[in-house]
């Protein structure tokens, strides 16, 4: 028995190199299937690709401009929705700041600045008194902040993000969903740049396989 391991564990492990060299990946290795497929977070006639993050998660800094980058070329094709994962009560307070700053009008002001306040300037940005005078010496209104921060429409909006972390069955972030169907890494695929890889050809894979989808790739 230890004879025939020794002879197909190199055999598998050549297949598999030469599947990720034709640009093939494989399902358990290089992404998940999800089961049940997770619902669409926004209604779109694009292909939805959901991301799942932490303003608190270094990894998430770094594979931010990767995915932009990728978002902004298929930007005709693909809806991308970011979803602030939260995985524990200490998650929430960014969870309110990312709804907070979308439903006054500020997020593209709140989202980098936040990021690179954190990993870059190593601010310890993470209660919700913190976050509020953070947002105000960005150029956010406090008053407006403040309020929405504390709003029912945000709280709902933190139970849904809540919802999804939770069904997708995420273990960790950054965590990518391409139209609900298939959920990947930067672990699983090896790398930021073998994880855009992933995205671009479940998102073929999953038009392929939704024919009615006006969106091509």
């Amino acid at each position: 028995m230890q004879k025939i391991m020794q002879y197909f564990i190199p055999l598998i492990i050549a297949l598999l190199f030469i599947s990720n060299a034709k640009g093939e990946f494989a399902e358990g290795v290089h992404y998940e299937k999800l089961e049940p497929p997770l619902k669409e977070v926004n209604d779109s006639s694009k292909l939805e690709i959901v991301e799942l993050f932490w303003y608190g998660c270094p990894h998430c800094f770094e594979f931010e401009p990767y995915l932009k980058r990728w978002v902004n070329q298929n930007d005709k094709k693909v809806n991308l929705t970011q979803v602030p994962a939260v995985f524990s009560k200490n998650w929430i307070p960014h969870a309110k700041a990312f709804y907070s700053a979308q439903n006054v009008g500020y997020f593209d002001t709140l989202h980098e600045n936040l990021f690179k306040a954190i990993h870059v300037d190593r601010k310890k940005v993470y209660t919700k008194s913190k976050l509020i005078k953070f947002a105000s010496d960005i150029g956010i209104p406090r008053n407006e902040f403040e309020k929405s921060f504390s709003s029912f429409k945000t709280d709902l909006q933190v139970k849904k993000a809540m919802a999804i972390t939770k069904s997708s069955g995420i273990r960790g972030v950054p965590a990518i969903i391409v139209g609900g169907e298939y959920a990947s890494s930067p672990r699983m695929a090896g790398s930021y740049k073998k994880l855009i890889e992933v995205i671009d050809y479940l998102a073929k894979k999953n038009i392929k396989n939704n024919p009615n989808r006006k969106s091509k790739l």
